[in-house]
């Protein structure tokens, strides 16, 4: 990875991890390394909204959190599962134990009883959490149903904005 990503190496933190739904098979580098989180847990957070409402509930939000990337229809969605807590309650119980949103303060301010972790305030996860989340999904015990069915269409094309189209053009 180091060899074909120089340019990303600069400044940041390269982690990736895959696993092989057939076999699970696990594969990563620097897979356990706790990392800011950025957008990376809004597929948790409309996860927890499908897990505690529904589609009716998840719906309004999960589109733009998860097409457009955008964060006050993340924060519509963390309000959707019943809150910061609730959104960590569920990713706890999925067994993700690095994911956790410690605060979100778009549109308006959600800290969790357990801010501010780590770093400061800032969301955290790994890519070994990402991957098991995505796997858990895809052999439905995160969800199940038509909550399954709507995460999976509603996490599917390239994001709307500038920057996600740009990311996704610099990888190898």
């Amino acid at each position: 990875i180091e060899t074909l990503v120089p340019g990303f190496l600069a400044g940041g933190t390269i982690a990736v991890t895959v696993i092989r739904l057939d076999t699970r098979e696990q594969a990563s580098f620097q897979g356990g390394e706790l990392l800011k989180a950025a957008s990376a847990l809004k597929a948790l957070w409309v996860a927890a909204a499908l897990h505690y409402g529904g589609v009716v509930a998840a719906e309004p939000s999960a589109r733009g959190a998860l097409w457009a990337s955008s964060n006050p229809a993340g924060g519509r969605t963390i309000d959707a599962a019943g809150g910061i807590d609730k959104v960590n309650e569920y990713v706890m119980d999925l067994g993700l134990s690095d994911s956790m949103t410690y605060e979100w303060n778009f549109d308006r301010d959600r800290v969790s009883r357990y801010y501010p972790g780590p770093l400061r305030g800032n969301n955290t996860t790994t890519t070994n959490d990402l991957a098991r989340f995505w796997e858990l999904v895809a052999t439905g015990w995160a969800l199940e149903g038509e909550e399954r069915d709507a995460l999976l269409e509603w996490s599917l094309g390239l994001k709307e904005e500038i920057d996600g189209e740009r990311l996704i053009a610099r990888l190898p």
